[in-house]
C-alpha cells in the first residue's frame, strides 16, 4: 500500500512546501531564537528532504529555494547529510545542462563551509561531463588531488572524466586520466576498461586495444559481455570487419558472447561500411535468433540499394514485415524510397 503513494506523495509533498515559509513552524517553536538540539536538527532534516522531493519531481527553482532556506538553518560545521543535498542539486542542473548553476551550487557548498564527500564530487564531475565540460571535470579532480584531498576519490570519478573524453573522441586523454587515476593507487575496474575500449573505438585507434587488454590482464580485471560487445562494434566502426567477425566467432564458440542485438546490428552496419551486401545476407541466413528491428533493416536497405539489389531490399522488408510482424517506420520507408531511386526504379515502391 505505501507502495502505490509513494511516488504520488514526493511530488504532494514538494508542492505542499511550495514556499519556504511553511518550514517555519518545524524549525522554530515561538519566538524564542536560541536554538535547541533538536529543532534544528529536525529543521535542516526537514529542508533537505524538501530539497530532495523537488529535485525528485524536476523543479530546480523551488529545489533552490529550499536550498537557500537550509542554508540558513545550517550551522557551519560540515555535515555529510548537507553535502549529500549539495550533491543533488549539483546532479540535477547537471541534468538540466545548466553549467553556470553546477558551479554556483558548488561554490555556494563550500561557502556554507561543507566539504565535499565523494558522492558530492561524483555528481559534480558527472554534471560537468552532461553540461560538455570534461576539461573542468579533469582540472577539479587534479586540484582536489593536489589539494591533499585525494581521499574521495575513486574509481566512478575518473571513468566519468574518462567517459567525458571518449564522447568528445580524445582518445589520448582518456588514457592520461587513467594514468592519474593509477598514480593516486586508484585500481580501474571493467566499466573503466570499456570505456577506454569504447574510446578506442570511437576514434578509430583499434590499435591500442591489445594494450588495454594486457592492462586487464595484468590487474585482474576479468573483461565481460560489454567488453567483447564493444570490441567487435570498434572492429567494425574502423573497418576491420574481417578481424570483428573473427573475434564473434572466436567467443561463440567459447561461449564467453551472448549474441545481443548491438552486437547483430555492429556486425551489419560494418558490412555495409565496407560494402559488403554478400556477406551480410550469409550473416542474415544463419538464423541467429535475433529478432529483427527497423534499425537492422534499415541498414540492410540501404546496403542492398546500393549494391543495385532493389528486389532483395524490398523482398527482405516484405519478409520481415510478414515473418516478425514487423511495423515499418519513417525510417525504413526513407531507405526503401532512396533505395528506389537510386535504382532509377520509382514505381518499385
Amino acid at each position: 500500500m505505501r507502495k502505490a503513494f509513494g511516488a504520488s506523495w514526493t511530488g504532494c509533498k514538494a508542492q505542499t512546501l511550495a514556499s519556504p515559509m511553511l518550514l517555519v513552524p518545524f524549525c522554530s517553536r515561538g519566538s524564542d531564537p536560541t536554538p535547541s538540539p533538536a529543532r534544528p536538527v529536525g529543521g535542516i532534516a526537514l529542508c533537505s528532504q524538501a530539497v530532495e522531493a523537488a529535485i525528485r519531481t524536476q523543479r530546480p527553482q523551488l529545489a533552490s529555494r529550499f536550498m537557500e532556506t537550509l542554508g540558513t538553518l545550517r550551522s557551519k560545521k560540515t555535515s555529510s547529510g548537507g553535502a549529500a543535498t549539495f550533491g543533488s542539486m549539483i546532479k540535477l542542473h547537471g541534468q538540466n545542462g545548466d553549467l553556470h548553476q553546477v558551479w554556483c551550487t558548488w561554490n555556494l557548498m563550500y561557502e556554507k563551509g561543507i566539504s565535499p564527500s565523494s558522492v558530492t564530487l561524483g555528481c559534480m564531475v558527472e554534471a560537468l561531463v552532461n553540461c560538455s565540460a570534461v576539461e573542468e571535470a579533469a582540472k577539479l579532480v587534479r586540484e582536489t588531488a593536489a589539494n591533499g584531498d585525494s581521499s574521495i576519490l575513486n574509481t566512478v570519478i575518473y571513468s566519468s572524466i574518462i567517459k567525458g573524453f571518449a564522447q568528445a573522441k580524445q582518445a589520448e586523454k582518456c588514457f592520461n586520466t587513467l594514468e592519474e587515476m593509477e598514480a593516486q593507487g586508484i585500481p580501474g575496474n571493467t566499466i573503466t576498461y570499456n570505456t577506454l575500449l569504447d574510446a578506442c573505438a570511437k576514434c578509430s585507434a583499434m590499435a591500442r586495444v591489445p594494450a588495454i587488454f594486457e592492462k586487464m590482464r595484468q590487474c585482474d580485471v576479468e573483461p565481460d559481455r560489454i567488453t567483447y560487445s564493444t570490441l567487435i562494434k570498434g572492429y567494425c566502426v574502423a573497418g576491420e570487419l574481417d578481424c570483428a567477425f573473427k573475434l564473434f566467432e572466436e567467443l561463440k564458440a567459447d561461449g564467453k558472447l551472448d549474441l545481443d542485438e548491438i552486437v547483430y546490428n555492429s556486425l551489419l552496419d560494418g558490412c555495409s561500411r565496407k560494402q559488403k551486401p554478400q556477406k551480410a545476407m550469409e550473416y542474415l541466413a544463419l538464423g541467429v535468433g535475433i529478432q529483427p528491428s527497423n534499425y537492422t533493416l534499415s541498414i540492410m536497405v540501404k546496403l542492398l540499394g546500393r549494391a543495385k539489389r532493389l528486389n532483395e531490399a524490398l523482398k527482405l522488408a516484405n519478409d520481415y514485415r510478414k515473418e516478425f510482424n514487423l511495423k515499418l517506420n519513417v525510417q525504413v520507408f526513407t531507405c526503401l524510397m532512396q533505395a528506389c531511386l537510386l535504382n532509377k526504379n520509382p514505381g518499385q515502391f
